[in-house]
């Protein structure tokens, strides 16, 4: 009896290392997946950014007079946000 209670506790600890073992690559793999959606966030928060000023670009390039008025007051109220925060 003595004996299978110790190759029980051995089976349990040779699969505790097992399940420590992969918990840990996939941990690894979390942190390495998390990082690329980092990444794609901070691209895509660039190329909206991109896209914005694409607009307000063709708004005065385009003479549409009226968009590029909304876009400069959209942009003063962000500034205006912004200031607000820094006070």
């Amino acid at each position: 009896m003595l004996e299978q209670i110790k190759r029980n506790i051995e089976d349990l600890i040779s699969r505790y290392e097992v399940l420590k073992a992969e918990n840990q690559r996939l941990n690894g793999l979390l942190q390495l997946r998390q990082e690329e959606v980092d990444k794609a966030r901070e691209e895509i928060s660039a190329l909206q950014q991109t896209i914005e000023n694409l607009k307000l670009r063709n708004a005065f390039a385009g003479g549409d007079n009226e968009a590029a008025k909304e876009k400069i007051d959209r942009l003063i109220h962000q500034i205006d946000k912004c200031m607000a925060m820094l006070r």
